[in-house]
């Protein structure tokens, strides 16, 4: 198929990009040149979902740990709450019994028990009075197993 010139027409002679020009075959542009040899092609790298995995594994367990300080702060509390109903109800019983004992110590009474017992009122009273000072400390003496040493060794030396 080659053409001669008289074969091809008044178009085929016209500048190339000029309206009613042929297109003509585009050339493939050169390869850049390259100084360095081309990478080998790897594979994308994938991240490793070990970490991820990790990340997962401490999470969960950390509420996991939560969740179980926070039940045993309850039970504790609860504790506390039986504790402290208990002390309360202590402290009531103490103070009911202690105004019983005043008022079974009372002297009215003492003296209501007394009678209905068959005692009679004395006569006459006598008051004995309270030494408010304490006494005095005494001088310390030789100790106790000391003197008994002594004592007992100066029995023997006596008697053959």
């Amino acid at each position: 198929m080659s053409t001669s010139p008289e074969e091809v027409g008044p178009l085929d002679h016209a500048a190339p990009g000029a309206p009613g020009a042929l297109p003509r075959e585009i050339e493939a542009p050169e390869p850049h040149l390259r100084a360095v040899e081309p990478r080998p092609r790897r594979r994308p790298h994938v991240p490793s979902r070990l970490p991820l995995w990790f990340a997962v594994i401490v999470t969960a367990g950390s509420l996991f740990l939560l969740v179980a300080f926070n039940v045993f702060m309850v039970q504790g509390q609860f504790d506390l709450d039986q504790i402290s109903q208990q002390r309360s109800d202590a402290q009531n019983r103490y103070e009911h019994l202690r105004a019983q004992v005043a008022t079974l110590s009372s002297p009215a009474v003492i003296v209501g028990h007394a009678q209905a017992l068959g005692y009679e009122e004395p006569s006459q009273v006598w008051w004995v009075p309270a030494n408010l000072q304490p006494p005095a400390p005494a001088a310390h003496p030789r100790s106790t197993s000391q003197q008994t040493y002594d004592g007992v060794k100066g029995r023997l030396a006596a008697s053959p």
